[in-house]
C-alpha cells in the first residue's frame, strides 16, 4: 500500500509487461485509491516520485504521540499560515499533517475564526491522518478519528 498526498492510501496492482514491436515496454502499475474512487496507471519507475509507502506501526504511534504533545504554533498572519499549511499538506508527510491539524485545532480553540482555506486544510489534514493511520495500524477509521480528535 502507498500514500499519495492528494488521493490518500492506494492499493498497487502490477500490470504485466507487454512487448510492443518486439521491444519490451516499460513496466506499469495500476493504483486504486478508495477514497477518491480513482484508478491511476503509472510507470513503475515513477511510483516513488508520486507516492510513498505507508508508515509503519511504530511511526504511526509516534505520529499519534506528536498530536498529543506540546503546542503547534501557527502564524497569526493568515497569508503566511495558508502557504505553510498548503506546503505541509502537499508534502504528504504524516508529521507535517499532524502539525497542521494540531495547529489549526489549537488556533480554533483559542477563539480565532478560521478562514475557509484554514477549514479546508483542517479537514484535509485530518482525512489524510485518519486514512494512513488506519491502514498502518490495521484499525477502523472511526477508532483512529476518535484517537486523533480526543
Amino acid at each position: 500500500m502507498i500514500f499519495h498526498p492528494q488521493h490518500g492510501v492506494g492499493q498497487i496492482q502490477p500490470i504485466d509487461r507487454e512487448t510492443i514491436m518486439g521491444q519490451a515496454s516499460k513496466s506499469f502499475v495500476k493504483v486504486f485509491f478508495k477514497r477518491d474512487k480513482l484508478t491511476m496507471i503509472m510507470r513503475s519507475d515513477d511510483l516513488n516520485e508520486q507516492a510513498r509507502k505507508i508508515i509503519s506501526k511504530a511511526e504511526s504511534k509516534r505520529v499519534l504521540n506528536h498530536l498529543k504533545s506540546g503546542d503547534a504554533t501557527m502564524s497569526t498572519r493568515w497569508q503566511s499560515r495558508i502557504k505553510a499549511n498548503e506546503s505541509a499538506i502537499e508534502s504528504g508527510d504524516p508529521f507535517q499533517l499532524a502539525t497542521v491539524y494540531k495547529g489549526l485545532t489549537q488556533l480554533e480553540e483559542s477563539g480565532e475564526t478560521l478562514r475557509a482555506a484554514d477549514r479546508k486544510h483542517l479537514k484535509t489534514s485530518l482525512e489524510g491522518l485518519i486514512e494512513e493511520l488506519a491502514a498502518a495500524l490495521g484499525q477502523r477509521r472511526k477508532k483512529i478519528e476518535a484517537l486523533i480528535t480526543a
